[in-house]
């Protein structure tokens, strides 16, 4: 009889201990079967975030590539009496001498940059050349071109000036040479937070410097520009009633226009500012470049 009672507390221990063994599995397998679960939402989520930048980014960059061949912006207006003055100079760098290209700041180098990524999104794949420029004084900015820049084919020539804007003026730039002439100064513009990048376009005058030094012509120029020596200057002449013409001299500098660039190169730049349309003086307002300025060929 006591053998009996002893055999049903064993099979009923043994039937508690299994029970319990069962549900710990179930629970161990209900919890790894979550954890895989939460595992793979997390991996699918991973991927989504990344497929979801991915376009973002591709989109970004496109947006950045479409700025690239942005149609010109075209005004005939003159330099204002409050404008921005700057003198853009282009020198001859000759082999031996005492100048030296100046090492490309970041803005040239975001910028070939971008053109590298927008051709491997088969966006205007080109052959692009940048010439960092360096300011030299409070206005002149100045650039130096080795002769193998002239003996190329030109497609395009744009000078690129980032320039702090905290108030959000109207910033409109004129080059005074082709307003005297009465031919539209062309450029393009973005902007971000209180940045403003300008692109002023310059093939005229690359066309001009070529055309002067024998070199490679890319097409018809705006200008006559065998009189090209009317940019030319070995000094700042100021004229009265002109505030803006100290960077235009008639001094014909060019020799015969053979052989490399013989002397200096200079266009007046105007940064005309206005708030509502109304006139305003850009250096009180905060105005002025971030950077020093570089300029940009496009060639075949």
């Amino acid at each position: 009889m006591a053998f009996t009672a002893f055999s049903w507390i064993a099979l009923i221990c043994l039937s508690m201990t299994t029970h319990l063994i069962g549900v710990q599995c179930r629970a161990v397998k209900e919890l790894l079967s979550t954890s895989s679960a939460f595992q793979d939402g997390h991996n699918t989520l991973h991927t989504d975030i990344l497929r979801r930048w991915r376009r973002e980014s591709e989109a970004t960059q496109r947006q950045h590539c479409a700025l690239l061949a942005v149609p010109w912006i075209e005004t005939n207006a003159l330099p204002m009496d409050l404008a921005q003055l700057h003198r853009l100079r282009v020198l001859s760098m000759p082999q031996g001498g005492l100048r030296r290209a100046v090492f490309p700041e970041q803005p040239l180098f975001r910028f070939v940059r971008r053109v590298y990524h927008c051709c491997q999104l088969r966006f205007h794949c080109r052959g692009v050349k940048g010439i960092q420029g360096r300011i030299s004084g409070d206005t002149d900015m100045e650039f130096l071109l080795s002769q193998d820049v002239l003996s190329v084919t030109v497609m395009r020539a744009e000078i690129h000036l980032h320039v702090l804007n905290p108030q959000q003026l109207n910033i409109e730039p004129v080059l005074s040479y082709m307003a005297k002439r009465k031919l539209p100064t062309r450029y393009s513009l973005w902007s971000k937070d209180n940045v403003l990048e300008l692109q002023v376009d310059l093939l005229f005058l690359f066309q001009g410097l070529q055309e002067a030094a024998g070199g490679a012509i890319g097409g018809p120029s705006l200008v006559d520009m065998r009189k090209v020596g009317e940019l030319s200057s070995g000094g700042s002449r100021e004229r009265p009633g002109a505030p803006w013409s100290l960077q235009d001299t008639n001094a014909d500098l060019w020799g015969e226009g053979l052989g490399p660039l013989l002397t200096n190169a200079e266009l007046g730049l105007a940064l005309n500012c206005d708030m509502g349309g109304v006139e305003v003086s850009c250096e009180q307002n905060g105005v002025h470049l971030l950077h020093s300025p570089f300029i940009a060929l496009s060639y075949r």
